[in-house]
């Protein structure tokens, strides 16, 4: 029903516990009706609503409600590598997405009747959580409340992105994520605590299995607690695999891990069989498999240990095999973690091993504890997560300390899926060769490949005469990259779209880059210091190392100052380029700043817009024009100066808006073609109709990265092609 942007009014119930992140919160309605001016339609479907800060008090998951917004299909970013957010969505089977402009445009419905019993019991796991979400947010300060929400209740969304970056540059975000260790730890508290209950009677203790009793009642608030943390893949492995094992010793059958493991994996895809292709599903079983693998030499490894007698052999057998199955972990999901992430924290099981203790067994121990009691005695509730909150303070430090060693975060190139699973082969033939002969010749050609694969890359690179130009869809904003022949990089610009926990540079441009297995850039072009231009660039600085920043030397604001800063930190060259400077120069292509605009004292009254640079790429078969975002006052001085304008490829000037592009500059270049980089928020802006009118008239053909996607051009002497990556990895060329 909704196709295009469109504000409407949606009347529906909310499904979960309000996301309340630092400045947005995050609503998910059921919709049962869409009102528009003209008509009520009754409609189906969840919808994604945010809203900048608190929603109502009195909205809880279950109340109908309606809510005022402007709706649109989720859009990604049509560049690939980057983050697939429209299928992530889908996942959860959200088609749209909306923004409220404000709390004042949410009202809830009251409703006339009592609610059912069906209703009560489907969103009792969602209110209960939604009461634990609240109590913590007004118990504690709001960085300690945000993780005792993230390993409570699985709500991420109040984690600072700082706090958030340290654990992940540690190797220990999964740790706030509900995992098996939620599941065992609550389930060793119900059981010990029933277990001593059933102990208080003789009769029960004489006719019946106590202990077998206590695991079976354990089971109930298993289930009720997944289903308060989301019951998502992690959640559900966890619970499947928990219960299994309370079901082998009710049983008193052997618990046999491989079939655990198949078992949880085949009922989740039975009801989901699309979470096969998600992150969460892989990272979680590899991690699995990767421990229980260990398991029989961890078993060996005290069988050998003989009787530990002392406190302190105890102690150290225990972190050894805490640090070995955490290495075991950090193994087994190290090529996923590159294919999907690009990084890899090689000191992760010594942080897990340090922070686990603190936030998995202190803090969660006690937090499960108070979050029973919030509903008995707040007092004693609030007491208790006072002093879980110490384990909080202990690991935020760890991560902040341990985030600050060198290279306790490596980045890496995007692996192919060949490469992952030859990866598995190789390690597979390491501890199965013996039970599987043909690994003993599987295995060596395997690592083979995976070091004779990138080498090959790099090589064939090298030797490559092509010369490639990519127009990013990055949103609103402006960054192209242009690969020279034999390796030679240049980025021209690096800002789009920003928001606090999302960086273009590092969530779009950079991932495009490992995924084409680029390591170092030679030269970063800004052609001036807005904020779409290089908003992205701090991160692109620091991972790719340039040779050369050029830059038109203009003034900026306190984000470019730093930027410009970092650069000389580096110890980058920062270049100001004259008129005709070459920025690179191969056999088969130059490019060339064109114009002086930015060094020009008598064209004071010029814009900072007007002072960008103006770069010329030439080709044997293409030439291409990027003159940044200059507007029609510098368009007349650079004609009237008769500089070499013509171009075949137009990157259109200021994002295609309507102080640009004026037909006497447009007659000078005569492009066969115009990219408009532009984002899809502010269509009547950027690009705007007067511009794509004069873009028509002329017969040019027009692509805009908002509509089209990523556009990509490959020239190869007297021949080219270009290619337009709609979705990702599938591209359509001519």
């Amino acid at each position: 029903m909704i196709n295009e942007r469109q504000e409407v009014t949606l009347i529906g119930v909310l499904q979960e516990s309000p996301a309340i992140g630092p400045k947005k919160t995050s609503l998910i309605m059921a919709v049962e009706a869409m009102v528009t001016p003209t008509k009520r339609t009754t409609a189906t479907g969840k919808v994604l609503l945010r809203l900048p800060g608190l929603p109502p008090e009195d909205l809880w998951p279950g109340d109908r409600f309606s809510a005022r917004g402007v709706l649109s299909r989720p859009r990604n970013y049509a560049t690939p590598a980057s983050f697939n957010y429209r299928d992530y969505l889908a996942n959860q089977s959200i088609h749209l997405t909306g923004w409220i402009r404000s709390p004042a445009h949410i009202l809830k419905i009251e409703s006339l009747s009592e609610p059912t019993l069906v209703h009560r019991l489907r969103y009792g796991p969602e209110r209960i959580r939604h009461t634990i979400n609240r109590f913590l947010e007004r118990t504690l300060p709001d960085r300690q409340s945000s993780l005792y929400r993230a390993i409570l209740t699985g709500d991420r969304s109040g984690v600072p992105p700082e706090l958030s970056e340290n654990f992940k540059k540690t190797g220990s975000i999964h740790l706030l994520a509900i995992s098996g260790l939620h599941m065992g730890l609550l389930a060793l508290f119900v059981t010990t605590f029933l277990h001593w209950l059933l102990k208080r009677s003789t009769w029960i203790l004489l006719h019946m299995p106590a202990w077998k009793i206590s695991l079976f009642l354990a089971l109930p608030p298993l289930v009720l607690y997944a289903l308060i943390a989301g019951f998502h893949t992690p959640v559900v492995r966890s619970l499947i695999m928990t219960s299994v094992f309370i079901a082998a010793i009710l049983l008193d059958r052997q618990w046999h891990v491989p079939t655990n493991i198949a078992l949880a994996a085949l009922l989740i895809l039975i009801f989901n069989p699309a979470s096969l292709f998600t992150v969460s599903f892989q990272l979680s079983f590899a991690a699995v498999i990767g421990i229980c693998t260990l398991i029989p030499l961890i078993r060996k490894k005290f069988q050998q240990a003989g009787p530990q007698n002392s406190l302190g052999e105890k102690l150290k057998n225990w972190l050894s095999a805490g640090l070995l199955a955490s290495l075991a972990a950090m193994v087994a999901t190290s090529p996923l973690l590159l294919f999907y992430f690009n990084r890899f924290s090689p000191i992760s099981p010594l942080s897990t091993l340090l922070i686990e203790p603190f936030l998995c067994i202190w803090s969660l121990g006690i937090g499960l504890l108070g979050s029973c009691f919030i509903f008995i005695s707040p007092e004693i509730a609030a007491g208790l997560f006072h002093i879980g909150a110490w384990g909080l303070v202990s690991a935020d430090k760890i991560t902040g300390w341990l985030a600050e060693i060198p290279f306790c975060c490596l980045w890496f190139s995007t692996p192919t899926w060949f490469e992952v699973i030859c990866f598995y082969l190789v390690l597979a033939g390491l501890l199965y060769q013996k039970k599987f002969p043909p690994l003993k010749l599987i295995a060596p050609v395997a690592l083979v490949t995976l070091i004779a694969f990138p080498l090959a890359i790099k090589t064939a690179r090298k030797m490559s005469e092509v010369t490639t130009v990519t127009f990013l869809d990055i949103g609103q904003g402006n960054a192209t990259l242009i690969e020279f022949p034999h390796g030679h990089v240049v980025l021209l610009d690096g800002g789009g779209t920003r928001s606090e926990k999302f960086n273009v540079g590092e969530a779009v441009i950079a991932p495009y880059l490992w995924k084409k297995r680029i390591r170092r850039i030679n030269d970063v072009v800004i052609s001036h210091p807005d904020m779409d231009h290089c908003n992205g660039l701090p991160f692109i600085l620091t991972q790719f190392k340039p040779g050369n920043v050029w830059i038109n030397g203009q003034p900026g604001g306190e984000f470019y100052n730093n930027l410009i800063r970092q650069a000389k930190e580096q110890s980058l060259t920062v270049k100001i380029p004259r008129p005709d400077t070459i920025i690179r120069r191969t056999a088969e292509a130059v490019l060339t700043n064109i114009a002086g605009l930015h060094l020009a004292e008598r064209e004071k009254n010029l814009s900072g817009n007007d002072k960008s640079l103006v770069l010329k790429l030439t080709t044997p078969s293409l030439s291409f024009l990027f003159p940044g975002d200059i507007e029609e006052p510098a368009e007349k001085i650079i004609t009237a100066n008769n500089r070499n304008l013509a171009a075949d490829i137009l990157l259109a000037p200021h994002h295609g808006s309507r102080s640009s592009s004026s037909q006497e500059f447009l007659h000078n270049v005569q492009p066969e073609e115009v990219i408009i980089s532009a984002g899809s928020f502010k269509p009547d802006l950027f690009p705007a109709q007067q511009s794509l009118n004069r873009y028509k008239e002329n017969g040019y053909t027009i692509l805009i990265t908002a509509q089209d996607g990523t556009v990509s051009y490959r020239v190869n002497g007297k021949k080219w092609e270009r290619m337009i990556f709609r979705d990702f990895d599938r591209c359509w060329s001519n």
